[in-house]
C-alpha cells in the first residue's frame, strides 16, 4: 500500500534505511527538510549530508520555511560537506569507511541522515559504488540506531540498465518514495 510521502515521514516511528527518488527537485528538498525536522521535534539528532557548500542547504532550508538554525546553533543537526573520497589516501572505499565511522561516533542517537555519499551517480562506475555501498550499509543496518534517507534525482540514474539500477536500489532499502510531483508522489514499505 502506498501513501504520500510527508504523510508517509510524519508516521515514521521504526527505524527504516529509505530511497527518495525525486523528479521534483523542491518537493524532494521539502521531504528531505521534513524528515529531518520531525526526527529533530522528537529530540533526536540530524545529519545533512551534501557536495555543495552547507550554507547553501541552510538558505534552501529558510527558502522552504523550515527554520533549522536553533538545530545548528545547538548543534542537534549538522550540515557536512562531503571530502572528496578519491583523493583519500587510504583509497575510496577506506576513506568512505573511516568518515562514515568517525561521524556516526559524533552523532548522539537516535539519529537521522539524508544524503548520498557519491556525488555522480550518472555513469556506471558512480552508481556501481554507490550500490556497493547501498548494500554494505542495508547489510549492516540493524547496528545502525536511526534513521537514513538516501536521495536520488531521478536523472542522475545512468540511462543504460536503469531498471537494473533501480532494482538494485530498491532491494537495498526498507521503504522508497518517489517524489515526481506533489500530488503524484507516493512512498511505499518494501
Amino acid at each position: 500500500m502506498s501513501v504520500e510521502p510527508l504523510q508517509f515521514v510524519n508516521s515514521l516511528d521504526v527505524k527504516k534505511h529509505i530511497l527518495l527518488i525525486r523528479n521534483d527537485p523542491v518537493f524532494g528538498k521539502i521531504i528531505e527538510f521534513r524528515f529531518l525536522k520531525n526526527g529533530l521535534i522528537k529530540g533526536e539528532s540530524g545529519l545533512y549530508l551534501t557536495h555543495d557548500k552547507p550554507q547553501q542547504v541552510i538558505d534552501e532550508m529558510i527558502k522552504s520555511d523550515i527554520d533549522m538554525r536553533v538545530y545548528l546553533k545547538n548543534k542537534s543537526l549538522k550540515i557536512l560537506k562531503l571530502p572528496k573520497f578519491d583523493e583519500d589516501p587510504d583509497g575510496i572505499l577506506l576513506g568512505i569507511e573511516k568518515f562514515i565511522q568517525k561521524t556516526l561516533s559524533e552523532l548522539k542517537s537516535p539519529y537521522r541522515i539524508v544524503g548520498r555519499i557519491i556525488s555522480n551517480v550518472s555513469t556506471e562506475l558512480g552508481m556501481s559504488v554507490e550500490l556497493v555501498l547501498e548494500r554494505y550499509l542495508h547489510a549492516r543496518f540493524d547496528s545502525i540506531d536511526g534513521y537514513v534517507l538516501c536521495t536520488y534525482n531521478q536523472n542522475e540514474i545512468p540511462k543504460k540498465e536503469s531498471l537494473k539500477w533501480m532494482d538494485q536500489l530498491i532491494k537495498n532499502h526498507h521503504a522508497v518514495i518517489y517524489a515526481n510531483a506533489p500530488h503524484k508522489a507516493r512512498a511505499a514499505l518494501l
